[in-house]
């Protein structure tokens, strides 16, 4: 049973037992939870609705700080846009996932070994330390 239909039951029950109790009928009390029920399903459509723009809109915003802090991080290049940091949204690494699922690496090393890759791919030298 969803919440919804519990809080409707619950509703229902009290509208009957109110109705009931006061000759009005069940067919009026059926009615109106009915119609409760239908204002409960609604409620929480536009509550679920709101949430998904919400949590759109964080993202996009996300994006947008992420390219801004890259770029006042390249033009200035002191970590002058870490101001923005707060404000970006860490999105899992896909690498680093297969590294941690697949190949059973521990989190931290799975996130060393990607940035060693991708240095690699661009150009950059792998440094493996000893002990490692």
């Amino acid at each position: 049973m969803t919440d919804t239909e519990a809080k409707a039951r619950a509703v229902i029950q009290s509208i009957r037992s109110t109705m009931l109790s006061s000759n009005l009928g069940d067919n009026l009390a059926r009615a109106a939870a009915d119609e409760l029920e239908r204002a409960i399903e609604a409620q929480e459509a536009t509550e679920s609705h709101h949430a998904a723009e919400m949590r759109e809109l964080k993202e996009r915003f996300s994006e947008v700080a992420y390219r801004a802090k890259d770029i006042i991080d390249t033009y200035y290049r002191n970590g002058a846009g870490e101001f923005l940091t707060p404000f970006i949204i860490a999105k899992p690494d896909p690498l680093v996932e297969y590294l941690v699922e697949v190949e059973g690496y521990f989190p931290r090393v799975a996130k060393e070994f990607a940035e060693r890759l991708r240095a690699a791919t661009r150009g950059g030298k792998i440094v493996w330390e000893s002990g490692e």
